[in-house]
């Protein structure tokens, strides 16, 4: 799979001091299952934060790899660079893809329009 349309795991935010500042400073769109966590940067960094009321470890999982693609897929519609924390609710557990990913893509235009 070649092209921009790749999501590394070098994209992904794994600093907690920059996760929390995220978290601190950043400005929150919420979706219908999840919250998204904006803040501008000169390049595209990403994280799924979850807690374990989400459920199980092969739930949260799931959810992680569902909102990945989700932001793979959604990646290019976003005009603007910056770090990206999603807080999925529990509601999303129960979703299917189709679903998250055309919620991600809603939010991703709010962003578009700041």
């Amino acid at each position: 799979m070649a092209g921009k349309n790749k999501l590394p795991r070098g994209l992904s935010l794994k600093s907690r001091t920059e996760i929390g500042a995220l978290l601190k400073n950043g400005k929150r769109f919420p979706g219908n299952y999840f919250t998204l966590v904006w803040e501008p940067s000169d390049d595209f960094k990403y994280g799924i934060l979850l807690s374990r009321q989400t459920g199980t470890a092969v739930e949260r999982n799931r959810l992680k790899r569902l909102f990945r693609e989700a932001l793979r897929l959604n990646r290019s519609r976003l005009n603007k660079t910056g770090k990206i924390a999603v807080l999925p609710g529990i509601q999303a557990s129960k979703k299917d893809f189709n679903e998250i990913n055309a919620d991600v893509g809603r939010v991703f235009e709010k962003i578009n329009e700041e």
